[in-house]
């Protein structure tokens, strides 16, 4: 596959919509852009290959990442449909070399979906001495909660290698979100996930991340940030175990809810060896008082100042 310039033509929208139309137009800049099942654009850059395989309903897409290769500019991922009603089933196969970055950005764009699913099935392989960044940003519609969307990955993290991701949806309703990432961290390996939701109307979401150190001098967080207005309900399974010797791990999870909001954390730790530590912290229920009545001794409004906490509380 040759490198291409980007025209605009049949995947304009969404990727307008993504505000990155400008930014693909790159040469030196790699790009994915799915259009519900089919491929509309692709480029690649020297020491990232791409190959993939439509199917009547699903899209199979390979990416490697070669062995000691900085990708300098990060990778822009664009998946999405304009369309009211679709199945996007994507199954996607990572693989990154050892001593490599790559830093992805994967736009994932449904802005009218209603009654649709979006359904992405990973296997993830990070090299030794390599790291990812995963960003994962989603734009959804603002009147409806009946988009489904159902990450669920695999991820191998090698010896002292990096798996950091970020998940948040900018606009619209989260709709039916679950989330089920299956982590294993190899020798010396880090992972860092953070998950951040601002949930309303009949929003459902369920997160599920389990982390496995098996071996030695591993470290991983995961975080989970939330907040619950009308007749949405989260509820976020962590699982964090350590049997190998110097591992570290903390569990985080912060929910507010408003109305007739609910949340629920269900953390799992457990630990083999005593040289080992995991944490857990987790806080449930309504906005902190003392800081709503100090931002409204500063002539906030109730309203206002609940907002300003909850904004901060998903930006952080």
């Amino acid at each position: 596959m040759q490198s291409q310039k980007y025209t605009g033509k049949n995947n304009t929208d969404i990727t307008e919509v993504a505000k990155i139309h400008e930014e693909i137009k790159k040469m030196d800049v790699a790009t994915v852009v799915v259009s519900e099942n089919k491929v509309s654009f692709s480029r690649k850059v020297e020491g990232l290959e791409l190959s993939f395989s439509e199917k009547k309903d699903s899209l199979i897409l390979n990416i490697n990442v070669l062995d000691n290769t900085i990708i300098k500019n990060p990778v822009d991922f664009c998946f999405g449909s304009l369309n009211k009603n679709f199945n996007q089933n994507l199954k996607i196969k990572f693989n990154i070399g050892k001593s490599s970055y790559i830093k992805v950005y994967s736009f994932c764009i449904f802005p009218n979906a209603d009654s649709a699913f979006h359904i992405m099935n990973g296997n993830i392989k990070i090299g030794e001495n390599s790291t990812l960044e995963y960003i994962e940003k989603h734009t959804h519609n603002e009147n409806s909660s009946n988009l489904n969307v159902n990450p669920k990955s695999n991820i191998l993290v090698s010896k002292n290698a990096k798996f950091i991701t970020r998940f948040e949806i900018l606009k619209g309703n989260v709709g039916n979100l679950k989330i089920d990432y299956q982590i294993k961290l190899m020798e010396g390996a880090i992972c860092d996930s953070n998950v951040a939701l601002k949930m309303s109307g009949k929003d459902t979401a369920e997160i599920k991340e389990n982390v496995f150190m098996n071996e030695n001098n591993s470290k991983s967080v995961l975080i989970s940030k939330i907040a619950s207005f009308d007749n949405s309900v989260a509820k976020v399974f962590n699982y964090m175990e350590s049997t190998g010797k110097n591992n570290l791990g903390h569990i985080e999870c912060h929910e507010i809810l408003q109305n007739k909001g609910e949340v629920s954390a269900y953390p799992c730790i457990k630990v083999t060896d005593s040289s080992s530590r995991i944490t857990h912290e987790a806080s449930l229920g309504g906005v902190d008082n003392k800081k709503l009545e100090s931002l409204m001794s500063k002539g906030l409004t109730k309203k206002k100042a609940e907002n300003l906490l909850i904004s901060a509380l998903l930006k952080s």
